[in-house]
């Protein structure tokens, strides 16, 4: 495993110390560290897998696009910057539905590395739906299944299983054949 993978997962163990989940695991274990196991098994950079680890930290506030720049290098900090909702915490009078609309325009822009990262993200989430409350679940499903549906440069490995795990909560012969297609489709120049 390289050092900015190390780096990178270390400092989110750091960063999110005492943060836990509804089940109770950390969420370092429980959604950091399978974001960026999903990522490795796609075959994404280090720079990608290490912003897999990070994706929260800017939200958060925990640390700065500058400080991950000057720990990680620009590439990481671009993926970061890109992951992170410039509406987020918006007090004015966006909805929740304007936010997210917003928010996925903006992703739709981004590079294929930034949309990977998004989708294993709500790929992790995905994996955990079992854990959450009917309303919960069901915006968990509903928002995933608008990204999955937008972020078109996505990595087709990621971007398949983001489309399955839909299709298995929702029993969606549509969602099972997009994901169908992802896979028939030609190589997609990945080059992580």
């Amino acid at each position: 495993m390289s050092a900015t993978i190390v780096r990178a997962a270390e400092l989110a163990r750091c960063l999110h110390a005492g943060q836990s989940l509804a089940d109770g695991s950390s969420y370092f274990d429980g959604h950091l560290t399978p974001v960026a196991e999903l990522l490795f098994d796609a075959g994404a950079s280090r720079e990608m897998i290490a912003a897999g680890y990070l994706h929260n930290a800017v939200a958060s506030g925990a640390l700065t696009v500058g400080e991950i720049e000057r720990q990680f290098g620009p590439e990481v900090a671009a993926m970061i910057c890109g992951l992170t909702d410039r509406w987020y915490g918006y007090t004015g009078a966006l909805s929740t539905a304007q936010d997210m609309a917003l928010d996925v325009e903006r992703l739709a822009t981004e590079s294929m590395q930034v949309q990977t990262v998004k989708l294993a993200d709500d790929l992790a989430r995905l994996q955990r739906a079992h854990l959450l409350e009917g309303q919960a679940r069901a915006a968990l499903l509903a928002d995933a299944a608008v990204r999955v549906e937008q972020l078109l440069l996505a990595d087709s490995q990621v971007r398949y299983q983001v489309h399955a795990e839909l299709a298995r909560w929702t029993d969606s012969g549509r969602t099972l054949l997009r994901a169908l297609a992802i896979m028939d489709s030609p190589f997609d120049g990945r080059t992580h």
